[in-house]
């Protein structure tokens, strides 16, 4: 059950009830607890702001007070979700915070309009913040290096390669660079962004179909990424974009952060070190450090 859309969602009572039944107690001062208070406090006071005080009735997601909407929505987000409830926002159980997503969560909850935020179709970049999956780094997703947005695999592989051809060639020094990585990925980021971008991408699919508005969510995320952040897991967005994905043509190491996750084609690697795994059957990760691709399409 999904929680946290828009103004239009109608929660049960016993929903309203598990967020502000025990709103104290402290949550903590680690990176998932901040955010997740940082997250409450904005969601509150963009919810007050865009609900007027005479439609706070009895479903409010708000509570009697914006403290009180602070407090509980906090809670939802740092306490494991009971049986049978999920949160799109939930940083429990050690969940890795996406420092990239967190800036633009914040900014978009501040800068959102009412009638975006109370639209029953709107999704927002906060359900992207926090991940429990804690293997792979975010090697190999992100902008479109100047095209448009993608429309279909394809081009939303061509994203993801272009961005992390950027990374590897931003955050691995040039006397690292081995004869595996210029095979895989070129001698200059032009060729990378080119003609290795063309080869890891030919043929690439999606099974049932690619997902427009998960791929644009999981672009704009990594198109913000820098060296620092390859140690963010993969937005759960960019596995939703495209969860069959089918082979590309060529299979490529990956390099650069902990564990790699594939561009279109290559599934993520793991473990830690090391100038890049092994590439997947059909495609190439992009962008990750000393992980060894898998088997399969894309995982990004």
């Amino acid at each position: 059950m999904r929680d946290v859309r828009g103004l239009a969602v109608v929660l049960p009572s016993i929903v309203l009830a598990i967020v502000f039944a025990a709103a104290c107690g402290g949550s903590g001062s680690s990176a998932g607890a901040q955010f997740c208070h940082d997250w409450a406090s904005a969601f509150c006071a963009k919810l007050y702001a865009c609900t007027p005080a005479d439609m706070r009735g009895d479903g409010f997601l708000g509570g009697a007070s914006q403290a009180e909407c602070t407090a509980g929505w906090a809670k939802t987000c740092t306490d494991a979700p009971p049986a049978g409830v999920t949160f799109d926002v939930n940083c429990s159980g050690g969940a890795h915070v996406n420092k990239v997503a967190k800036a633009m969560c914040l900014d978009e909850l501040s800068t959102v309009a009412c009638e975006d935020f109370n639209s029953p179709t709107y999704v927002s970049v906060c359900n992207q913040v926090c991940s429990s999956s804690g293997g792979g780094g975010a090697g190999g997703a992100g902008g479109t290096g100047g095209a448009g947005a993608p429309t279909d695999a394809m081009t939303f592989c061509e994203a993801i390669w272009r961005k992390g051809c950027q990374l590897v060639f931003d955050c691995i020094p040039a006397d690292q660079r081995s004869d595996t990585f210029a095979a895989d990925f070129g001698t200059t980021l032009a060729e990378c962004q080119s003609s290795k971008t063309a080869q890891a991408c030919a043929g690439a699919t999606c099974t049932p179909a690619y997902d427009p508005v998960a791929g644009n969510t999981c672009v704009a995320i990594y198109s913000a990424y820098a060296c620092a952040d390859l140690l963010n897991d993969v937005p759960g967005s960019c596995n939703v974009a495209c969860p069959g994905a089918g082979s590309g043509n060529a299979g490529s190491s990956g390099a650069g952060g902990t564990g790699g996750a594939a561009g279109t084609s290559g599934a993520a690697g793991s473990g830690n070190g090391g100038n890049g795994g092994n590439g997947g059957n059909g495609g190439s990760s992009a962008g990750g450090r000393g992980g060894t691709g898998g088997t399969g399409g894309t995982s990004t």
